[in-house]
């Protein structure tokens, strides 16, 4: 093979061609770092396409890999490739001296290799548009430092119970946006009961993609400005993080009963929560006490739903009154004294529950996000029957 073709122009794609070996059949691949960081440059994500001589074998090695954001990301990693057009698989790599391989053949002439399964703007787009049809508002909460839309729904009763779910404040970790899509459809379902009653009771705003132009770049964790969206959240500054700005604003208008932060973690094998124990008054008096069962009813609820759901590995909890108030989930449970929870699902496989072939998949996520409206309408029921 003498010729290989390669290309990250596109959206979401991050990947830069650094050399090729035709004599070894080895591709060379960079990963580019976002704007901005803190202390050293974010990189993780990637996504890029070769095409070449059909059924030629090419070993493909990250030689910054080691350079990662998270390099205990790639222990036990598969990487997701696509052939010739056809499904996402899940498919072994190799971590060593920093740089992270796999081999594949090229069916069909062609593969894309990714992080984890891209989730588009035209998938965010078609989403909505089918949301709309089905009644729900579509509204823009912000404009983007580069000019696009922060868009989102609004489903329920206008004025009911606020429940608020963000997804992807970090534009690579895109199992944030399966999830979303499966909150959304399953809300919308009207074969299912408990959607129905809580569409009666409660009024979501739901924003599936919080960071469109990270999204659109291909960055890990920052936006155009090089700001990471869920370290902006104490004093939003409209300029640096106008999605933040946004969204915290309409926030304070509708209130916030139950908040909900999907994102993945890089190196914990596992899904999970972290929530708002280190907030100021979290557990603390008549209302405090209030607070904290009605947190843990919602992750008692959900563990019963979903399988891969568990409470035992997870983040460490901060001392009480020593939140992170820049973060999302602290800084709203820290405004509205509710339930706040950062759901954490993995890039590589869930160990509790492992699937070799698929891995955490989006079809887990949509899962997962469908199984959080039972736990929502189980959590405020026990507590109002």
């Amino acid at each position: 093979m003498t010729e290989l073709h390669f290309s990250s122009a596109f959206p979401g794609g991050n990947g830069r061609l650094r050399a090729w070996h035709p004599e070894a059949a080895t591709a060379d691949v960079e990963i580019t770092p976002d704007p901005g960081g803190e202390g050293k440059p974010f990189l993780q994500w990637f996504y890029f396409r070769l095409w070449g001589t059909a059924g030629q074998r090419v070993t493909v090695r990250l030689v910054n890999a080691g350079d990662a954001a998270y390099p205990r990301g790639w222990d036990d990693y598969a990487v997701v490739l696509r052939h010739g057009g056809q499904g996402w698989h899940r498919h072994p790599t190799t971590y060593a001296e920093g740089v992270l391989s796999w081999e594949t053949p090229l069916e069909g002439g062609w593969v894309d290799c990714a992080y984890f399964v891209p989730h588009d703007q035209p998938a965010i787009d078609n989403l909505l548009a089918w949301a709309s049809a089905q009644g729900a508002a579509r509204h823009c909460w912000a404009v983007s430092c580069d000019g696009r839309p922060v868009e989102g729904l609004r489903i329920g009763k206008p004025g009911g119970t606020p429940i608020w779910v963000i997804a992807r404040q970090h534009p690579g970790e895109t199992m944030a946006s399966w999830a979303s899509e499966g909150l959304i459809r399953a809300l919308l379902d009207p074969t299912r009961d408990s959607s129905r009653r809580l569409r009666e009771v409660f009024e979501f705003h739901i924003v599936p993609n919080m960071n469109p132009d990270g999204a659109a770049q291909g960055y890990l964790r920052t936006n155009a400005a090089g700001t990471n969206l869920n370290r902006a959240w104490q004093d939003p500054e409209g300029l640096s993080a106008p999605e933040v700005a946004g969204v915290w604003e309409a926030m304070t208008t509708s209130g916030v009963a139950l908040f909900l932060d999907l994102h993945g973690d890089e190196a914990l094998p596992y899904v999970f929560t972290a929530g708002c124990e280190g907030v100021p008054g979290f557990g603390e008096g008549e209302a405090g006490a209030r607070w904290a069962a009605r947190q843990q009813r919602f992750r008692d609820c959900l563990e019963a739903l979903n399988p891969a759901y568990q409470q035992r590995y997870g983040y460490p909890v901060a001392p009480p009154g020593r939140a992170n108030l820049t973060m999302a989930t602290a800084a709203v449970a820290h405004r509205f004294h509710c339930p706040a929870f950062t759901l954490e699902m993995p890039f590589k496989d869930d160990r509790n529950h492992p699937d070799p072939g698929e891995g955490w998949s989006p079809a887990r996520s949509q899962a997962l996000g469908a199984d959080l409206l039972p736990a929502i309408l189980q959590t405020f029921e026990t507590e109002h029957p």
